[in-house]
């Protein structure tokens, strides 16, 4: 399916997509499923556990048993995250691990990591540890605990080490003096301020001692043996359905990307309009197909067009291989051949070749760019067909400016002719080729779209029906040629040199005169 054309999926298009593509989806989740198994199976476990920490919030400083007490100030709790996973508390945390005889391999390296959750009142932290034995998990958890409790702790006393320090320092400067000899007064003020600052130093030395932090343990963390990973059952079973989307995966990108039309029912389902008929392949370089298919194809227009004389009909392809200009002849030959009177006309300007099909004499033969040309009506070839006669308006050789002679003249030959013909027939150039066709189409009564099954391409059928659309042409249906009754159409070969511009190699498909293959389509309402 191509950018500009519309995907409309059914319900039955999706379960047939999923019905094709299950036993390849059922086979690739089970090779899926069995290595994700194995290789997973075959990975050190890994074990978790997990120590709580809470935090209380409040103002401070609080008050215990008629002493105050120094307490941390206030974190939210992404602050708490960031600061046990920085190096303030990784670094204890190491420090801690060491000293109970665990060795940490130069750092944690991951194996911790935080969450939390907060009320207006409360911080909760889960600590939690991996590690490849479940008792070594619950002692990282629990040495990260300790550190950010001591951390924590810290936070409150540090103000509290400065004052002391600064008090202790002044002390000493005292002591300094007072060991040089000074007269009695200047020795007792000094005695006195000395003693002041011990008062104080104590006491500060007292509110550093009852100075507590907002962390405390809630839980600690207790081996469990259950591991976290892997878990090759879990991991078969995402491997197997990933395997599966897989599979279904590279077969939608390949029919979106894929741009042939593999069968008559995907023309049928491309196109939008009913296939009106279907000419088998042959290998033959006859260009009078299936005399059945052409009556399949006869009956259906007459059931279509059955109000409207003269029936003009376009017929026409988007490429130059299609065979549009056998389904032409054969048409026509399939109305004369009923009694009807039919009237042929070449008018693919490009490359004529009906005039070589029935061996006229451009001597003695009145060609349709004489026709157009003349002031008066000119008489079209009579010739003699299978069962009936027909006449022709031949083309015997390329003309300059195509386009503009057939949307500028045919339109008034067709109005002085008509009244003397049931049928007329218009073999046109490709469509998506040249411009002829869409210059001459709004002068028919309905036009069919002749797609080759061995060059069926999405894009190009759907270009070429929204182009008839636009010229205001009823669209009847679309001709399937070249229908294959065994595999792929495209690996037979067939004859009828046929081509436009510089695609020289392009040839025009020709079928044998033999019945259609089982499921044609018969006429419709």
């Amino acid at each position: 399916m191509m950018m500009d054309e519309p995907i409309e999926l059914s319900l039955r298009d999706l379960l047939d997509f999923v019905r094709q593509g299950l036993l390849w989806a059922l086979l690739m989740a089970v090779v899926g499923g069995a290595v994700a198994y194995v290789l997973t199976s075959r990975i050190a476990p890994t074990y978790r556990a997990v120590a709580t920490l809470v935090a209380t919030h409040g103002a401070s400083p609080t008050v215990g048993f008629g002493n105050v007490l120094v307490t941390a100030p206030s974190l939210d709790a992404a602050t708490y995250r960031t600061a046990i996973l920085s190096r303030a508390v990784l670094e204890p945390t190491i420090a801690i691990l060491r000293a109970d005889g665990i060795d940490t391999g130069g750092g944690l390296g991951g194996q911790l990591s935080v969450t939390t959750s907060a009320t207006t009142t409360t911080t909760v932290m889960r600590i939690e540890a991996l590690a490849s034995r479940p008792e070594r998990a619950a002692q990282i958890a629990n040495a990260g605990a300790r550190a950010a409790v001591e951390w924590d702790e810290g936070r409150a006393t540090r103000s509290l080490e400065t004052v002391i320090v600064a008090l202790q320092s002044q002390i000493d400067g005292i002591d300094v003096e007072l060991s040089t000899p000074l007269d009695e007064n200047t020795r007792d003020g000094l005695l006195r301020s000395r003693d002041d600052l011990a008062i104080q130093l104590s006491s500060a030395r007292a509110l550093r001692n009852a100075a507590i932090g907002r962390l405390e343990i809630l839980e600690t963390a207790i081996p469990f043996f259950t591991p976290v990973a892997p878990r090759p059952t879990r991991n078969a079973a995402t491997g197997a359905l990933l395997a599966a989307l897989l599979v279904y995966g590279v077969r939608f990108f390949r029919q979106v990307l894929d741009v042939r039309i593999p069968s008559v029912d995907a023309l049928a389902a491309v196109s939008g309009v009913p296939i009106l008929t279907e000419f088998p392949f042959s290998r033959s370089r006859e260009r009078r197909l299936s005399r059945e298919a052409a009556s399949y194809l006869r009956m259906n227009l007459m059931f279509d067009l059955a109000d409207v004389h003269p029936k003009v009909i376009l017929v026409s392809g988007y490429g130059a291989n299609h065979g549009k200009t056998s389904v032409a002849i054969t048409l026509a030959e399939s109305f004369a051949a009923q009694g009807y009177k039919t009237l042929l006309v070449d008018a693919d300007l490009r490359r004529p070749m009906i005039a070589a099909e029935y061996q006229l004499d451009p001597a003695g033969t009145v060609s349709l760019r004489d026709a157009l040309s003349a002031d008066v009506v000119q008489p079209a070839a009579h010739v003699s067909v299978a069962r009936g006669a027909l006449d022709v308006y031949p083309s015997f050789e390329a003309v300059a400016e195509p386009a503009e002679l057939l949307g500028n003249r045919l339109p008034s030959l067709l109005d002085n002719v008509k009244a003397d013909y049931d049928v007329i027939i218009l073999d046109s150039a490709p469509l998506l080729v040249v411009a002829d066709t869409l210059s001459m189409a709004p002068i028919a009564s309905a036009a069919i779209l002749v797609v080759s099954m061995r060059e069926a391409n999405r894009r190009s059928v759907y270009r070429s029906l929204q182009l008839l659309r636009r010229a205001n042409v009823p669209v009847l249906g679309v001709v399937a040629n070249m229908v294959s009754r065994r595999g792929d159409p495209r690996r037979d070969g067939y004859g009828h040199g046929y081509g436009y511009g510089d695609d020289t190699d392009v040839r025009e498909a020709t079928t044998s005169d033999s019945a259609p293959r089982p499921g044609a389509r018969g006429p419709h309402a």
